[in-house]
């Protein structure tokens, strides 16, 4: 009884999450979760805490409700876990699409009215889950206070409170050491610090390396003479992240300028100056290329080659080029035959 009394608390407090503005996902509930990740964020950042993230759907996946009733949303958990983390609870339902962007035939005068609300925290959300890569519900990840991935665990039912301390517990070393080593960044400084960049860049996983784009951008400055070698290869991963953020915000025709200006810096190898130009023309042909774009990247891949053409890269490029220019041909015949038909077309509009 106690369960299912329970149960319908919860469901009326997501409902008051949903139906409410302004502050209410910045304030925890009474178990310590928030449902907004900068402000659980900035908490974790005060208390020097790590962050559980408990990334659902509750009302498709037919899972997250039983999990927070049972499990994460009970005093137990709380009084478990509240001294080593901070708590972040994102529930991306149908009903928080469905608030944020509602019919607007049906839609009542409040509900449109609070939509941009709602569509703040949707959109949050749906960051949150492209920049953890989270492709599933639900998921539980453990962050660091400054939101560097230690663990993300597609869920698997425990029983109890006290199974899931034993789980966290597995990767306690893990936790220990990536917090220590974004303890040794914050206390380095020039190349020492440089050095300590790379230490924690090789623990994180390379789909979430992105994620440490802040630290990668100071690494020019921090060793101008490039003492530790790694000045190229940094750049390399900001033109990354660039490029990701262009792909993101849907501005396909900027994904390749990070790498084409990643490429005219002096500080890159000529091995990384080849990369910079490979990356752009990959980017570019991610998607079938209009024929301008077409030329873009038949240029680039000649400038790759010319870089070095015997390298194993450059070799590869060359294929790739021919390939282009094969297509390139392809295309020209395409818009040929559409000027022919449609000048066909015309002249016979005019003959009747």
């Amino acid at each position: 009884m106690r369960k299912i009394i329970y149960g319908i608390f919860c469901a009326l407090t997501a409902a008051l999450l949903l139906a409410g503005c302004g502050q209410t996902a910045a304030v925890p509930n009474e178990f310590g979760w928030y449902q907004d990740f900068d402000a659980a964020q900035k908490v974790a950042l005060k208390e020097n805490k790590n962050i559980i993230v408990l990334y659902t759907s509750d009302d498709t996946d037919g899972v997250s409700p039983e999990l927070k009733s049972s499990l994460f949303h009970t005093q137990e958990f709380k009084e478990t876990f509240d001294e080593k983390f901070v708590f972040c609870d994102l529930d991306l339902s149908r009903e928080l699409f469905r608030k944020a962007m509602p019919d607007k035939e049906k839609a009542s005068k409040e509900d449109l009215k609070n939509a941009k609300h709602f569509k703040k925290i949707l959109d949050a959300r749906m960051k949150f889950r492209t920049d953890y890569s989270i492709n599933n519900t639900p998921v539980v990840m453990f962050l660091t206070k400054q939101g560097y991935p230690i663990v993300k665990q597609t869920y698997v039912p425990v029983q109890s409170v006290q199974e899931f301390k034993t789980s966290v517990e597995e990767f306690d070393e893990r936790t220990q050491l990536i917090n220590d080593l974004v303890a040794n960044v914050d206390s380095a400084k020039g190349v020492e610090k440089v050095k300590a960049i790379e230490d924690l860049c090789q623990i994180i996983k390379s789909d979430s390396q992105f994620l440490l784009t802040p630290l990668f951008k100071q690494v020019e400055k921090l060793d101008p003479k490039n003492e530790t070698g790694l000045v190229g290869r940094y750049i390399l991963k900001v033109a990354t992240s660039e490029s990701l953020d262009a792909a993101k915000e849907r501005k396909l025709d900027k994904v390749a300028e990070p790498y084409l200006k990643a490429a005219k810096n002096k500080k890159l190898s000529p091995q990384e100056k080849q990369q910079a130009y490979y990356a752009a023309a990959y980017v570019l042909a991610s998607n079938t290329p209009e024929p301008e774009i077409t030329v873009k990247i038949i240029s680039i891949l000649k400038k790759a080659i010319e870089v070095d053409p015997e390298s194993a890269l450059g070799k590869q490029c060359a294929i790739r080029l021919e390939q282009f220019e094969e297509f390139k041909i392809r295309q020209d015949e395409g818009i040929r035959r559409e000027k022919e038909q449609k000048k066909a077309a015309k002249d016979s509009e005019n003959s009747e």
